[in-house]
Parts: structure tokens; C-alpha cells; sequence
């Protein structure tokens, strides 16, 4: 699993070339390649590169040299400060991996790993995921308590716990709702609950699944 920082600067004729293939109207590339000339484009993304190791190290290399290569053809250029790498090992004694190598620099090994919404570890255990998400969902917890000072209504109270508190506890929990211990749910529970006072609305929490909660 490798993650890099990427910048982009698209020529014309390449970002024209890919406008096309998406079927984009002649009129709209003109007027884009139009607005962006001697503009220099550039932008940070992340990227995952995901592969399953047999015995062999060698595939798994290899797609990642063609992600390197596809972005050089594309003008992307990867942040070697950024990569890592993330190996999940079930067996009694892994072997110790070769270390992987991308454009001459060696890609750190990490025991978890962060994505926007969720934190993968390599023993697959959530603790680390539940503790980030329940530390996020306390400081909006703040603000809601604040809203209801203000004598702010039911439903805008409860608009704001949607976009604000839900949405943190909600993405990706059927990945790890099952796997969440009962002390982890508790804590869970103790923020919904706290929810439910402040916004005067009855929130249930289906069990066995801990199934994010709507108001």
C-alpha cells in the first residue's frame, strides 16, 4: 500500500487528448484550454496502490512501477517525502518483506495507515479508528451544546448533528462496526445519547450491528 502526494501540470494538447476520450463538446475543451493557457495547474492529491502478495513480490512491484510511470506520462509528480507502505501479515512468522523502492528512494514501512475518513492498521483491530472518530465527534458535541444556548431550533439542531456529528461517526462503519468492542460501542453510545438530550429527539441503536444512528 503506497500513499503519495501528487502536482499536476497538464499541457494542452494532453489535457485537449483527455477531454476528448471523456467526450466533452469541441466548444467546451476549446474554452478551457482557452482559459488555462499560461496558467500552470497544480493540485495535491492522494494516492493508494492496493496488492495481494503470493509468493512472489515481484507483481506487486511491478504495479507500482506502472502507477509511477503512468504518472510521469501524465505529468504528476510524485512526493517521494510522502509514500508509505503498509504490509497486513496474518501468518505465525512472516518473512521479512525486500523493501520497496520508488524513483531511487526507499518507501517507509508503517504500522497503520490514514485514509480521509478511516484508520487502517495492519492487525485490522478499529481502536485507533473508534478513538479518532470519538475525539472528532466530541469537539462538534461543543458546538451543538453552544447552538442550544443560543435557544436555536429543534430542527436546525438536528440538521447540524447530520452534517456535522453523524457524518463523522458514519462513514465506512460497516467496515468496522462488527468489530468494535463493547467498550468502544459504550463510548459511541454516550455521544449519541448526549445528542439526544440536547436535541430533545430519541435516536435507537440497533444491536447487534452498531448501525450509525439518524435523528
Amino acid at each position: 500500500m503506497q500513499k503519495a502526494a501528487k502536482t499536476r501540470c497538464h499541457t494542452h494538447g494532453q489535457l485537449h487528448s483527455q477531454l476528448t476520450q471523456l467526450k466533452v463538446p469541441a466548444s467546451t475543451c476549446q474554452w478551457i484550454t482557452t482559459f488555462l493557457t499560461g496558467r500552470e495547474q497544480q493540485f495535491a492529491d492522494n494516492t493508494t496502490v492496493i496488492g495481494l502478495i503470493h509468493d512472489d513480490e515481484s507483481a506487486y512491484s511491478r504495479m507500482v512501477d506502472e502507477v509511477v510511470l503512468w504518472s510521469n506520462h501524465n505529468n504528476l509528480k510524485l512526493n517521494t517525502a510522502k509514500r508509505v507502505e503498509m504490509a497486513v501479515d496474518f501468518r505465525r512468522s512472516p518473512p521479512a518483506l525486500p523493501a520497496l523502492t520508488v524513483l531511487d528512494r526507499t518507501v517507509m514501512d508503517v504500522e497503520s495507515y490514514n485514509f480521509p475518513d478511516t484508520t487502517i492498521s495492519k492487525v485490522l483491530k478499529w481502536d485507533c479508528n473508534i478513538s479518532s472518530i470519538i475525539k472528532k465527534a466530541q469537539q462538534r458535541m461543543h458546538f451543538l451544546r453552544q447552538l442550544r444556548k443560543f435557544n436555536l431550533s429543534q430542527e436546525l439542531m438536528v440538521q447540524f448533528y447530520t452534517a456535522t456529528i453523524e457524518s463523522v461517526i458514519a462513514p465506512s462503519i460497516t467496515a468496522w462496526g462488527n468489530s468494535a468492542t463493547k467498550h468502544d460501542i459504550h463510548r459511541l453510545q454516550r455521544i449519541i445519547r448526549s445528542a439526544e438530550k440536547i436535541t430533545g429527539i430519541t435516536t435507537p441503536w440497533p444491536s447487534p450491528v452498531p448501525a450509525w444512528p439518524v435523528l
